[in-house]
């Protein structure tokens, strides 16, 4: 089993790849809406075209989103 579906059995959704400064402002969005933000390095795949991200890959980010979830013991409105 892979990074990602193991993420997605633990509620996690794939939502986009970004890199600073937008990625900064997406993260304060998402946790402004409730959610828990997740952060996870982009893979090198030999299948897909690494023009588009400049040879610079730890520069960009895979981000995941999931509700926030209850912590035990604390009350919820």
């Amino acid at each position: 089993m892979g990074r990602r579906e193991e993420l997605e059995q633990h509620g996690w959704v794939l939502k986009f790849t970004a890199k600073e400064p937008q990625l900064s402002e997406f993260i304060r969005m998402y946790e402004e809406l409730g959610m828990e933000v997740l952060l996870e390095p982009m893979e090198e795949d030999p299948g897909q075209c690494q023009a588009c991200y400049g040879c610079s890959l730890d520069e960009y980010k895979v981000v995941f989103t999931r509700p926030r979830q209850r912590e035990e013991g604390v009350e919820t409105q």
